[in-house]
């Protein structure tokens, strides 16, 4: 019986990363530097998608899961806190130029 070490996919790993940044970012206090935010956010989606089917074809070879989840849940959280930004954005704007 030979114990086979699983690695965790790089793919998840990254997908966790952009996810964190993509968060991170909307707080930068920087004008307009939270619509980066969705550049990362989108990253932690799409590899986070990937990562999971990669983990699930790789018959037990592979482990992650739940980092590329954590990726994909940040990407969507991040792409939700972008959008929100922007209406309040032109919710305030609104108001000042009355």
């Amino acid at each position: 019986m030979v114990n086979e070490i699983k690695k965790n996919e790089k793919m998840a790993i990254i997908s966790l990363v952009c996810g964190i940044l993509g968060v991170l970012l909307i707080f930068v206090r920087v004008p307009f530097l939270y619509l980066m935010a969705i550049v990362p956010s989108i990253l932690a989606i799409v590899l986070g998608r990937k990562a999971k089917k990669k983990i699930k074809n790789s018959d037990g070879k592979l482990k992650g899961e739940g980092i590329a989840t954590a990726g994909f849940v940040l990407g969507i959280i991040g792409i939700i806190l972008v959008v929100l930004a922007l209406i309040l954005m032109g919710v305030l704007l609104s108001m000042l130029l009355k």
